[in-house]
């Protein structure tokens, strides 16, 4: 039986439509003057009084309502059964780009010890694994990983691709998850990983993980502090960047080293503020608690 990890439960903020807020009210008043008023058929003028108008402007001052709905999320090993959601997560982790899409699910499914899928009713929202170089050398999958990043990293940067996808001791990091994922699943998820590699018996010892991540790069110019002129030439500070997972954030403070290229951009989501761009982070599994440490500083503690 798969072991079950953490399920934290996690309060979004879900948008009612004003039509809902508006009939919720009328209901609250059609109760408040008996079942008889509702049913003589009454104009809306009869039901509705200054008391109706002042609670319709208290708690829909915007015309829109809000509702806290929780979601449980169940975080749980990757089994036969997530094969397909899997494999459609993953169908553009090389952003778009043909690739052995299936043999990377059966490599996750093979080394189900080493991961946590995110699940809710079923559906796969999201997977963090492990995969270790030294068991999985020579597979279709790992050779489609090495030819994107080294198409597209740096020529500085190639030697050190190589080496990391050669190294027995590395691992390759897998995290990915839909976009409207909240953050606070990435605290369990860390955790469940260190757990995970601190369990895992497998030799060699994995002592960097390799992760590809997404981020965006904020390409509006920075604010310039008051009293100062801008420079003439080049802007000396790069554009900001900015995270779409909160981990990713703390491994890239304590990664050994960073490649950095553009992502596939798709006519519709093209915005001229901020483009995709991809990151290959190099982790020392030695950094992987204080990793946790810098996570749970900007979001919380893992729900137990």
């Amino acid at each position: 039986m798969p072991k079950r990890k953490h399920e934290p439960e996690v309060e979004q903020q879900v948008e009612e439509e004003q039509q809902e807020a508006e009939a919720e009210v009328e209901e609250e008043n059609g109760a408040g003057q008996g079942s008889e008023s509702v049913e003589s058929g009454s104009s809306s003028d009869d039901m509705e009084g200054p008391s109706s108008a002042e609670e319709e402007s208290e708690d829909d001052s915007d015309g829109e309502a809000f509702d806290s709905v929780t979601v449980d999320f169940d975080f749980s090993e990757p089994q036969e059964d997530d094969f397909l959601g899997l494999k459609v997560l993953l169908t553009n982790y090389l952003d778009g780009v043909t690739y052995d899409g299936s043999g990377l699910v059966d490599l996750v499914l093979k080394h189900s010890k080493l991961g946590t899928v995110i699940k809710c009713e079923d559906d796969v929202l999201g997977v963090t694994t492990v995969l270790p170089l030294a068991s999985v050398a020579g597979a279709r999958s790992l050779s489609d990983l090495g030819k994107f990043l080294l198409a597209r990293v740096g020529p500085e940067l190639k030697d050190r691709v190589q080496q990391s996808l050669a190294d027995k001791a590395t691992g390759l990091l897998l995290s990915e998850r839909l976009i409207n994922c909240p953050p606070a699943v990435a605290p369990p998820l860390q955790q469940a990983l260190r757990e995970d590699l601190q369990a895992h018996q497998g030799k060699p010892r994995m002592k960097h993980l390799l992760l590809l991540a997404r981020a965006f790069r904020d390409s509006r110019p920075a604010e310039q502090p008051a009293g100062k002129k801008r420079g003439k030439g080049p802007s000396s500070s790069k554009a900001e960047l900015i995270f779409t997972q909160p981990e990713v954030e703390c491994c890239f403070k304590h990664a050994v080293w960073t490649a950095e290229f553009a992502a596939r951009e798709t006519q519709e989501g093209r915005n001229k503020s901020c483009r995709p761009v991809r990151l290959v982070l190099c982790i020392p599994c030695a950094a992987l608690h204080r990793i946790g440490q810098d996570l749970e500083a900007l979001l919380g503690s893992p729900a137990e």
